[in-house]
């Protein structure tokens, strides 16, 4: 058992060894929520000007795409 990774406590009158299995430590990874379709709407709208941007001038595109 590796000690410098255990856990050490002490109920009073004995020091006990924890290993570092049985005390995860850090932060979970959160579920991934759907998207409301607000937000998949503004996406939506967003590729669609995107794709017809490309045909635009450099200039044009970005005041295009920042008009958004």
């Amino acid at each position: 058992m590796p000690y410098k990774a255990a856990k050490i406590s002490f109920d009073g009158s004995h020091y006990i060894a924890t290993p570092k299995e049985n005390f995860p430590q850090g932060r979970r990874r959160r579920k991934a929520r759907p998207l409301p379709d607000a937000e998949l709407d503004k996406k939506e709208q967003f590729k669609t000007a995107y794709t017809e941007s490309k045909k635009l001038s450099r200039k044009e595109r970005k005041s295009t795409l920042t008009a958004l």
